[in-house]
């Protein structure tokens, strides 16, 4: 295994290498950014804590400008992120937000046994959503349940 410049990574320095060790965050922006433009979905990397390693593609205004506006909802995004990728290893996923209910995808990338990142897309709704759920989170954010509501609906729809 190299690093970015191509210089070699021994076995022993796994556990001491990071994301931007081995990849060009600038060209995964751009690879994400052109990704997220041409599927239309949002997109993020972030470390297995939850903190973004990438600035986020794309990502739909209730997302954005609703609940990551609040602490508590910017909190609660970090908080799932993680444990939306954490225990697995090469697998795909698929499932609700823990928060908005919006579904994501994503999949833990690993080097050398050293889970580095989760790649995650998605923030869209299915057509069986349950508006419902989100109004309740929106009453937990303190946020205007109209403009909530309204956001929701921009999200884009995918079959389930």
């Amino acid at each position: 295994m190299k690093n970015r410049e191509g210089n070699p990574i021994e076995i022993g320095q796994v556990n001491e290498i990071h994301f931007a060790d081995i990849f060009n965050l600038q060209e995964i922006q751009r690879m994400q950014d052109l990704f997220s433009d041409a599927i239309g979905v949002a997109s993020i990397l972030a470390h297995p804590n939850g903190t973004p390693i990438t600035q986020p593609s794309n990502f739909c205004r209730l997302c954005d400008d609703v609940i990551r506006q609040t602490e508590k909802g910017r909190s609660n995004c970090f908080k799932s992120e993680p444990l939306t990728g954490s225990q697995r290893s090469l697998d795909l996923f698929v499932q609700p937000c823990m928060d908005c209910g919006l579904m994501v995808s994503g999949a833990s990338i690993i080097v050398g046994g050293k889970h580095l990142a989760n790649w995650f897309i998605g923030q869209v709704r299915n057509e069986e959503s349950d508006e419902h759920v989100p109004l309740i989170y929106a009453d937990e954010l303190g946020v205007n349940r109209e403009d909530f509501l309204d956001a929701l609906h921009e999200a884009p729809v995918m079959p389930l």
